[in-house]
């Protein structure tokens, strides 16, 4: 170790040179066994993680198969090594014969059960094996944990230190990981944490628990699980930095780390980090293993965050060096973090390493719909970068701008970045792997507007415009008739019962209307922007309708609608809002609801009188060749030139004339019954459609005539309302 400083190295350097060293003292061994031989053998099998820690030059030994700590200061005076039951050791580091360093240390007590002698050995030992041996002395201090030493130098700390574990885990998302990577963590000094490899999903498809095709928000990526873990070692706490690499960057195969969501190609990662905050837990009146947990998902986006605010050097392969301090790391760590998420829609107050990545498509490059805001900012980002090579972390980054010049919690990207993305949301949004919404959302955020959402949508997507007591409308509150009206509103109904359509940072100015199916020509529609109204009416015929089988087909289902069998009449109403400003209609934000109108005859018949009258009558015509009944006849008597003459026998009065266009229709049936002969002798005649306001002629036929014989003819007259409509 003085060897290393003394050629102005750091001691983390040590590990990289301990087969440098290990030979060099082999060399200066006179024979075999010799201390300096024992030393390299020791150093070489059980090499050791260091840290050089400033101004104390304190070295941290860690063995890895126990959690055995012990701590070690190079100084020509005693010095106290506690372990992590509380024993302790006195080391003193002199020159030894060789020229390298000899360790002498002093042990605990040897006073507990079953010590003896081998506590003594274990100390002597020490002196020989050099620091590098230290590793092996886990059972003796064990052993001789809580015991007091009998030595007349300083008395160390017995109080039990906690073992504390830092675990890092997430997903590594640029898109669907196709390989293997390399995850590292670095401290704010640019030294190495730990290091471990991604794993692979078999089956990123399935869901594991229920083996079905829900794919559960880790298994996005067949190869980006990590788990990354180190302890207090050589951590205590405060800014990580994870960067990820290819172990197989020299193959040519590199190019195949990842399926870029944009283009749908293998794609090489050339630069994704994340920057966290571990915090350290309190562990002052603790004896029990603590591990503290963070969740660190690594994507472009985490890398924009990085990139604010631990900027790569210049210099390539250089890591990472903070010149802040902990406690304006620890503030700027999750601001920037939460400054990149809500600059892509993801939210505000939300950390981007935080939130789960689920990505658009699937590793066989399938659309993948549990896709999240995270998983299209990430196509949208790719799509932009594919187009402009100079959208690094870097410039990205440094296009971030305040709203204003004294803003600190509101940014948006500078004009130029900001038109980038915004084509690129175009780009991804006609792959289908976004919605119109979804694309203006990410446009919005893009230049400081992060809450910003559009909505336009029918709160049902289906509606039957008969009233809700009824199954159908009857024909006369049907035709020429408004049978629906809708409102708009700037948020959905509390009950499901309503129907709206939401307009929700939309102007209703902006909206424009489609009726379509079969029946739409049936129908006629205005929208009044003022009073956010939308009306349907059912027309009274075809006219205004300009083709012919369609107008025909409105006439066919009106004479349906007006029986007894009825007719449905089946329409979507289509609302569309060009959100996004483009000419291609395809992107234009939609909304569709069915809408279904039953028109049938119900109504109960009635017959309708006209004004001051109390009943219809039926009178004998005025006529030649008609006798006119007495006073105190019971029946009229008719002459049968007047009974089969065209212009009747008989006047029908007092139904009402129908006063809408579709006319009040009657049948009319007479009896006719020769009270002289009996009632054997009887004529029946029948009109299915008397039409008060043009009454036809009643008569008889010469056979009528005949079957009645001569006589007082006796007439029942039975009414009943055939059609009200």
């Amino acid at each position: 170790q003085r060897r290393v400083k003394a050629e102005g190295q750091t001691l983390l350097e040590a590990n990289d040179r301990l087969p440098e060293i290990e030979s060099d003292l082999s060399s200066l061994a006179d024979t075999p066994g010799s201390r300096s031989s024992e030393w390299a053998d020791a150093a070489a099998a059980a090499p050791v993680s260091t840290e050089d820690v400033p101004d104390n030059d304190m070295l941290t030994a860690v063995q890895p198969e126990t959690t055995l700590r012990a701590q070690m200061r190079i100084s020509a005076e005693p010095t106290v090594i506690q372990s992590n039951g509380g024993a302790w050791l006195m080391a003193e580091v002199g020159p030894a014969a060789s020229g390298g360093a000899s360790v002498g240390a002093s042990s605990a007590s040897a006073e507990a059960p079953g010590a003896g002698a081998g506590a003594s050995s274990a100390s002597e030992g020490l002196s020989n094996t050099g620091w590098a041996g230290l590793l092996g002395l886990g059972p003796f201090l064990a052993l001789a944990s809580g015991q007091s030493s009998s030595s007349a130098s300083p008395v160390a700390n017995t109080s039990p230190v906690t073992y504390v574990t830092y675990q890092l885990s997430g997903v590594l998302m640029a898109g669907p990981m196709l390989k293997a990577m390399t995850v590292t963590a670095y401290d704010s000094q640019g030294r190495v944490l730990g290091t471990t490899t991604t794993q692979e999903d078999k089956d990123p498809d399935k869901d594991p628990d229920t083996d079905t095709d829900t794919v559960k928000p880790t298994t996005l990526s067949s190869w980006g699980q990590y788990t990354l873990t180190f302890t207090d070692a050589v951590f205590s706490g405060g800014a990580v930095m994870l960067r990820v690499t290819d172990p197989d960057d020299a193959q040519a195969s590199s190019q195949d780390d990842y399926l870029d969501e944009a283009t749908g190609k293998p794609s090489d990662v050339t630069d994704l980090r994340a920057v966290v905050w571990a915090t350290a837990p309190d562990t002052a009146n603790s004896k029990a293993p603590v591990t503290v947990v963070v969740d660190a998902h690594i994507t472009p986006l985490t890398t924009i965050a990085a990139e604010l605010t631990a900027p790569l050097p210049a210099e390539n392969g250089k890591s990472w060096v903070s010149s802040k301090t902990s406690s304006e790391l620890a503030t700027m760590i999750p601001a920037n973090n939460q400054k990149v998420a809500a600059l892509f829609g993801l939210g505000v107050n939300t950390d981007v390493t935080t939130l789960v990545p689920m990505a658009t498509i699937k590793p066989n490059n399938s659309a993948l719909d549990t896709a999240n805001a995270y998983g299209r900012a990430l196509a949208v980002l790719s799509a932009a970068q594919n187009k402009n090579g100079n959208l690094t972390p870097a410039t990205l980054a440094s296009s971030i701008t305040p709203i204003t010049p004294s803003s600190s919690t509101t940014f948006q990207f500078n004009e130029e970045v900001a038109a980038q993305l915004k084509t690129a949301t175009e780009d991804i949004l006609s792959l289908r792997l976004i919605k119109p919404a979804q694309a203006y959302e990410i446009q919005q955020a893009t230049t400081g507007n992060p809450t910003a959402a559009v909505d336009l949508k029918f709160s049902q997507a289906t509606w039957n415009l008969t009233p809700s007591t009824k199954p159908t409308l009857d024909p006369a509150a049907a035709f020429g008739q408004t049978v629906y009206t809708l409102v708009t509103a700037s948020d959905a109904p509390t009950t499901t019962t309503a129907n709206t359509l939401v307009l929700h940072n939309i102007p209703r100015s902006g909206v424009n209307f489609l009726l379509s199916g079969a029946d739409a020509d049936a129908f006629t529609y205005q929208f009044d922007p003022t009073q956010g109204t939308i009306t349907l009416a059912l027309r009274t015929d075809a006219t205004g309708v300009a083709d012919a089988d369609q107008a025909q087909r409105v006439n066919t289902a009106k004479a349906l609608a007006q029986g007894p069998t009825g007719y449905t009449y089946q329409v979507t109403l289509t609302a569309t809002a060009d959100v996004l400003g483009t000419v291609d209609t395809g992107d234009d934000l939609s909304s569709q609801q069915d809408l279904t109108l039953t028109v049938k005859d119900v109504t109960k018949p009635v017959i309708t009188l006209r004004e001051g009258v109390t009943a219809p009558t039926l009178d004998v015509k005025t006529l030649d060749g008609v006798l006119k009944p007495s006073t105190t006849s019971t029946a009229p008597t008719v002459g049968k030139a007047a009974a089969i003459s065209a212009n009747g026998f008989l006047n029908l009065s007092g139904l009402a004339t129908a006063s809408n266009d579709v006319e009040v229709r009657y049948q009319v049936t007479m009896v006719l019954k020769n009270k002289s002969l009996g009632s054997t002798q009887s004529v029946t005649l029948t009109d299915p459609n008397f039409n008060p306001a043009n009454p036809p002629a009643i008569q008889l036929s010469d056979s009528h005539l005949k079957a009645l014989g001569d006589g007082n003819i006796a007439i029942i007259t039975t009414i009943v309302a055939k059609d009200l409509a």
